[in-house]
This record gives C-alpha cells, sequence and structure tokens, in this order.
C-alpha cells in the first residue's frame, strides 16, 4: 500500500468546507461518512475498520485540490469509491503476505489438507467447533449462520470476526510448521 498519508488542518478544513459550507452540517456529514466507512469496512471483514476510514478519509482529502471544482454528485459516494479501492489494495497486500514465496516448491494439497486436518485436531474442543461452524456454509446462508453464531456465543459479528482472524493465524502458522517439517522429514 502507499506510504501513510497524514491529515493536516488545512486539509480537514478544505475537506469540511466541500462536505457543505455550513460547519456543523459538514461535521456531521464527515461523521457519517466515517461511520458508514467504518461500517462498510467491518461488514467486509476488514481487520481494522476505523483505520482504513481514516486512510479513505486522508486520501480524498489529498486528491480534494485536484477534484473539488470538477467533481459532481454527493461527495460521500467519491468517499466510498476511495474506501472500496482502499479495500481491494489491502486486500491485496496481505495476500502478497500471505503467499508462499515463488522460489519454495510447490505444495500438494493432499498434504496441505493432512497439515490442516492435524492443525484442527490439536486446536481445544470449543475453539475447534467454532472454527468448523463459522467455515461450514457458503453464500447467503453463511452470513445468516454467522450472525446465529455470534448470538449463540454472546459476541457481536465483529468480535467474532476477529477472534476467528487469530484462530486462521494460528493454524497458518501451525500449517507452516508442520509443511516444514515435512520437507525436512
Amino acid at each position: 500500500m502507499k506510504e501513510e498519508m497524514v491529515l493536516t488542518k488545512e486539509a480537514f478544513d478544505r475537506l469540511l468546507g466541500w462536505l457543505d459550507p455550513d460547519r456543523e452540517l459538514a461535521a456531521r456529514k464527515y461523521e457519517d461518512i466515517r461511520l458508514r466507512l467504518t461500517n462498510i469496512f467491518a461488514r467486509r471483514g476488514a481487520l481494522d475498520p476505523e483505520d482504513l476510514a481514516d486512510q479513505t478519509i486522508n486520501r480524498v482529502a489529498h486528491k480534494l485540490l485536484r477534484i473539488q471544482d470538477t467533481y459532481q454528485g454527493d461527495p460521500a459516494v467519491y468517499f466510498y469509491n476511495v474506501g472500496l479501492n482502499l479495500y481491494h489494495q489491502s486486500l491485496r497486500s496481505l495476500r502478497s503476505r500471505l503467499e508462499l514465496p515463488p522460489s519454495a516448491p510447490p505444495v500438494h494439497n493432499e498434504t496441505r489438507h493432512a497439515c490442516l486436518d492435524q492443525c484442527i485436531g490439536q486446536l481445544d474442543p470449543v475453539t475447534r467447533d467454532l472454527a468448523l461452524a463459522y467455515y461450514s456454509e457458503a453464500g447467503r446462508s453463511m452470513i445468516e449462520a454467522r450472525r446465529e453464531l455470534a448470538e449463540r456465543h454472546g459476541v457481536t459479528l465483529a468480535a467474532l470476526r476477529f477472534r476467528m482472524h487469530r484462530i486462521r493465524g494460528q493454524l497458518e502458522r501451525c500449517i507452516d510448521e508442520c509443511l516444514r517439517k515435512g520437507e525436512s522429514g
């Protein structure tokens, strides 16, 4: 991803002026846009939705001098489009960090699946059941199943996603270790 942009007071004032000439209305619009961006990123499973929302706002503020005279329409739409692009960029960055280096020998799916089964078996029963239930559905039914799973565990959907992120990390480390042992053994 690009280097982090910092929002200066001048850029923030210009941004508020673009949102609405009335400073109070502009502040409300700003808060609404930030909240909506945060919710969009959270629903998509972003690791840090608030940080992505702030990065989006900073990017829009930095582009504002170039676009404010020519942009037509609701500024919120521009924020959402920049946010969507930033979200996709963050996914590409995350994927590239998780992929095996090109020089690594290809791993057969059977070996990877065997390691996954072994690592799932090492989880405590509650965590194992949670992970299996979390990934048991696909498509539209997945959304409802995960919502019910969060309710059953007495947590929010965001908390459930965060917990699953930690479990996935634990499983990925275990699988990597298993694959390395398989190469040397």
